[in-house]
């Protein structure tokens, strides 16, 4: 466990070295398969927890959320988008003034890899690089959201691209180490700490901001073995960053985060806290929030975001 300003990390996972769940078939090399095991059997569908569920989904069942573009909509108004909030708080980056001084300084450098780049060339590269970790970054929350339907037994929700992960007994399928890592991940997780929801829009109607958490957790102390006033919502999101600590120069949030490091760490931990404060607003004891950071190694490692902002 790794301690770092604000944060508490744990890393899970290791090689693939596996007794069980190695498959092969004539396309995929099948790298690791869940099994529920019935973990949540007889608790999944307490009334106490249907009754947050219900709550939840009844009172944001009115936002409105349009694929293209990425909008979301109540009552016609359009609301401003999670991410769009969290990047209020960082300096404007012009990619076309970058680019141009990106090149300069590095045209004639054999040893950088903007080597005999030209700007058009340069963005170009991050275009490509930007829309490869979203195609990514999308493939995997989709498999975790598929894996959170598998493991609470609504088979019918799973996404239809990964409906053919199901396997004869009675598993599901990762084919890539960072799926790997989410499989890694609920063979971990506690029974004491209950699935919610997925994919769950929110939205703060007097703040005018919504957005989706990926997954919501219910820990229940009393499953514990300790006293029910520890028991409360954990709001988590997958992440697959490259690196989520990448900072230039000491450069921090605008005010009032100033004190945080501009780094995808610290957007997150903002993005997160919104999530929170939608549900509290509605009566939810929110009592963590954490990062899931999904890693090529087929590892993740759980990151504990301490602290409101």
């Amino acid at each position: 466990m790794e301690e770092d300003g604000g944060v508490v990390v744990k890393r899970y996972g290791g090689l693939l070295n596996f007794g069980f769940g190695i498959y092969k078939n004539r396309k995929k090399q099948i790298m690791r398969v869940l099994y529920s095991n019935g973990k949540w059997d007889g608790v999944w569908d307490n009334p106490k927890y249907e009754k947050i569920r219900n709550k939840i989904k009844e009172t944001f069942s009115g936002l409105v959320f349009i694929e293209e573009g990425h909008k979301y909509f109540l009552n016609g108004k359009q609301m401003t988008c999670v991410s769009d909030v969290t990047h209020m708080f960082q300096e404007h980056f012009d990619s076309e003034v970058k680019a141009v001084e990106t090149s300069q300084r590095n045209f004639d450098n054999p040893k950088s890899k903007y080597y005999r780049m030209t700007p058009e060339m340069i963005l170009e590269k991050w275009k490509n690089i930007s829309t490869d970790a979203c195609t990514t970054g999308t493939f995997r929350h989709e498999f975790g959201e598929s894996a959170f339907y598998y493991m609470t037994g609504q088979y019918d929700k799973i996404l239809p691209d990964y409906q053919d992960r199901l396997t004869d007994d009675g598993g599901f399928v990762a084919y890539d180490p960072k799926e790997e890592a989410v499989v890694k991940f609920y063979e971990d997780i506690p029974r004491c700490i209950v699935p919610i929801l997925a994919e769950t829009k929110v939205y703060d109607e007097e703040l005018g901001y919504s957005g989706t958490f990926d997954i919501l957790f219910y820990y229940d102390a009393e499953l514990d073995g300790k006293t029910a006033d520890k028991s409360g919502l954990v709001v988590m999101d997958w992440k697959t960053n490259k690196d989520l600590y990448k900072n230039f120069r000491g450069k921090t949030l605008l005010y009032p985060f100033n004190e945080l490091l501009d780094m995808p760490l610290s957007i997150y931990k903002l993005q997160l806290s919104l999530y929170q404060s939608c549900l509290e607003k509605i009566g939810m004891k929110v009592i963590a929030r954490r990062i899931l950071w999904l890693k090529p190694e087929g590892i993740y490692d759980k990151i504990n975001l301490v602290g409101r902002f």
